[in-house]
């Protein structure tokens, strides 16, 4: 099927599963209603994306890094390692107790460092380093000493507080270029005119 779907050409619908199909713009979550963009957001935390949208990293680490063993891409039957991740199609699928966008059950626990190998494995005839089995000084790890496990932590208003945190950002960023080289500016005017749109900050 999904052969057939990428013959169909990029306008075919046939075969196409996406969680999401249309996306916001940059800049629209400044025109958007509150609430509208919040209905929005809690539509992005329970959808489960699928490859055809960009799920997945086949080249890469949880850490951003390139994987150890590029002729071994992290697709099918590679994609998923409950360890070292990819672990979880949506993030509902471990934010959601005691509802969407909380913390999680045990179960959904993150396994803390184990993201450095490309497919935890616990292979000993893997011996590339950080591929499947071997850590960065050679030895062949175990459950025990590969990862560091943490409980899901709740999410809910991350969304508002990144967003703060993007408004500062580019306040800052435009102050910066602003000022002459060799030229200060008054202390606190980005900060103030923070505060004069978010008083509880």
């Amino acid at each position: 099927m999904a052969v057939g779907a990428s013959s169909q050409g990029p306008s075919s619908q046939v075969g196409r599963e996406v969680a999401i199909p249309i996306h916001l713009q940059d800049s629209e979550e400044f025109t958007i209603p509150t609430a509208q963009l919040i209905q929005f957001g809690a539509k992005l935390f329970s959808a489960k994306f699928t490859a055809q949208e960009g799920a997945g990293r086949p080249l890469s680490k949880g850490t951003g890094a390139s994987i150890s063993d590029p002729s071994s891409p992290l697709v099918f039957p590679r994609n998923f390692d409950r360890i070292s991740s990819p672990d979880a199609n949506a993030c509902s699928g471990c934010h959601n107790a005691p509802i969407s966008g909380a913390g999680g059950d045990r179960v959904t626990e993150v396994f803390v460092l184990a993201q450095r190998f490309d497919h935890l494995t616990f292979d000993h005839s893997d011996g590339i380093t950080t591929r499947g089995a071997v850590d960065e000084s050679g030895k062949f790890v175990t459950l025990e000493n590969a990862t560091n496990d943490r409980k899901t932590i709740g999410m809910n208003g991350s969304g508002f507080v990144e967003m703060l945190a993007r408004q500062m950002t580019a306040d800052l960023q435009a102050e910066r270029d602003a000022t002459p080289p060799g030229r200060s500016t008054p202390s606190g005017s980005a900060a103030s005119r923070i505060e004069r749109r978010h008083p509880c900050t």
